[in-house]
Parts: structure tokens; sequence; C-alpha cells
């Protein structure tokens, strides 16, 4: 199943935004009540300013050096859509000499059009693949671990 090209430049303008270390560019794509259930935190982040200082804080502490997108699935209607892909993040810590990890999961967007407007995202819900308990385990067999991402701002439930 194969997304309309619309949704397409979303994602792809998500991927320029994270390779960019742009994090308002990244944010600016989703709609101002989404919420974000990011891969590294239990948390629950929700609305476009908490999802923003997220990203901005990740971006900090993280350098985004490639981002691999291989889709599964995806559908839309007038107003609403969805994405599901396998993902693979590759990072470097901003601090310390740490080599690079890569983070594999699957990312789930739920995304929603207003009045005929732009496509913004709705939901985000991101996994790390099965066995990777946490951001420090992503690549654990195979690299050393960046520094935990657990302390970022988010606003809790």
């Amino acid at each position: 199943m194969s997304i309309p090209r619309v949704i397409e430049e979303v994602v792809e303008a998500f991927k320029r935004a994270q390779l960019a270390g742009d994090p308002a560019a990244a944010s600016a794509l989703f709609a101002d009540d989404a919420v974000m259930y990011p891969p590294v935190s239990e948390a629950v982040v929700r609305g476009r300013p908490a999802i923003d200082r997220l990203l901005q804080a990740v971006h900090r502490r993280l350098r985004i050096l490639g981002v691999d997108y291989d889709q599964v699935g995806g559908d839309a209607a007038t107003d609403m859509a969805y994405v599901h892909w396998r993902y693979a993040l590759r990072v470097e810590t901003l601090a310390g000499d740490a080599p690079p990890i890569t983070m594999r999961g699957r990312l789930v967007w739920v995304l929603k059009r207003r009045d005929g407007g732009a496509w913004r995202v709705a939901v985000h819900h991101a996994s790390l693949e099965p066995g990777a308990a946490s951001f420090e385990a992503a690549d654990a067999a195979s690299e050393p671990a960046a520094p935990p991402v657990s302390s970022l701002p988010v606003d809790r439930p």
C-alpha cells in the first residue's frame, strides 16, 4: 500500500529538518494539539509547544547523522491519513567522544488536514525494535550506548 505524494512530502520534510538539525522546522509539521509517544520515554508529549521543547532538547544533545525509512503501509482519506514505517536513525552525542549509534524501530504517524489546508502530524508513535528496552540498549550488541535522554523536558499526563 502506498501513501499519496503529499504525505510523503511531510515525511521527507521531517527527515530534512532532523538531518539539518532544525527542530523548529520539524515541530512545525505537527498539529497544535498533536500527541507524541517518543521511543526513549514513557511520557506522553502533548501539544506542539511541548513537542518543540522535546525536539530542541534532543538536538542540543544529539546530532542526527542519517535517517532511513522503509515504508510498511499507509493510506489517506480527504482529511485523515496514516503512515507506518521502519526506521534506522544514526546519531552521535554532542558531549563526549562516544562513537555514533543506530536506533532502529517502527514509527506510526496519524496526519490530519483541516479545511483543505496543510497536512499536519496529529499522532507520532515511535518504538524501538523488539528487545531494545531503552535508547541505551538499542545497539548495545554492536555499538557503545549514547548518554540517556530520559531527562529531556516533556509534559507528563
